[in-house]
């Protein structure tokens, strides 16, 4: 599966997506793909020190760095 720029993505890469809100970013990493979305477990940039939640993005969502 490609990111936004078309880098491809392989489980445990490190991405930055946008939250629900597309109001913070999200910094992670991925998990697991399902057939049209990438499942990453993930931290709110602002709240590095908080356990990370599990999100499913589009491709188009996320930023492999």
């Amino acid at each position: 599966m490609l990111d936004c720029v078309g880098k491809e993505l392989q489980i445990g890469d490190k991405i930055v997506a946008a939250d629900g809100n597309y109001a913070e970013l999200l910094l992670g990493e991925v998990v697991r793909f399902t057939e049209k979305k990438i499942k990453i477990r993930a931290v709110l940039a602002s709240r590095q020190s908080d356990e990370p939640l599990e999100f499913l993005k589009y491709p188009w969502q996320v930023f492999k760095q």
